[in-house]
């Protein structure tokens, strides 16, 4: 395990996170589900209950069979409200001006100039140039 792992609201990394685990957490596994062909654990840690990912865990095919399968109601995704997007900057004319950033297809702004620039938000949809 890392040196923290997210414990979730629910059983995918679109869900918040409640809180952080360590190592050395004790951590019982309640059940487990499998979402979008990805195994995640329903847990228990201290006072709290959530998900964790399996691929953080070290089970055994021979536990895994015997966890229960989680078919409960899941909490609802987070609402993800669009936002504006922005208008496109026209490229100046060749070796006129220098790359200043990025828009993201999702519409936020990245001060990236080059590759990777976006790589979180669906990538590139278009590139700003300074004067």
């Amino acid at each position: 395990m890392p040196a923290t792992s997210n414990l979730r609201q629910g059983p995918s990394t679109r869900y918040d996170v409640i809180t952080k685990i360590a190592p050395s957490d004790a951590i019982t596994i309640l059940a487990q589900r499998t979402v979008y062909d990805e195994l995640w654990y329903h847990v228990k840690v201290g006072d709290y209950d959530g998900w964790m990912s399996a691929s953080l865990f070290d089970v055994s095919s021979e536990q895994q069979a015997v966890l229960t399968l989680d078919r409960s109601d899941l909490p609802r995704l987070p609402t993800v409200v669009p936002t504006a997007r922005p208008r496109p900057t026209a490229r100046p004319a060749s070796n006129s001006g220098q790359r200043v950033g990025a828009i993201c297809r999702d519409g936020s702004r990245s001060y990236a100039t080059g590759r990777g620039a976006c790589s979180h938000h669906g990538g590139v949809d278009h590139w700003l140039y300074g004067p």
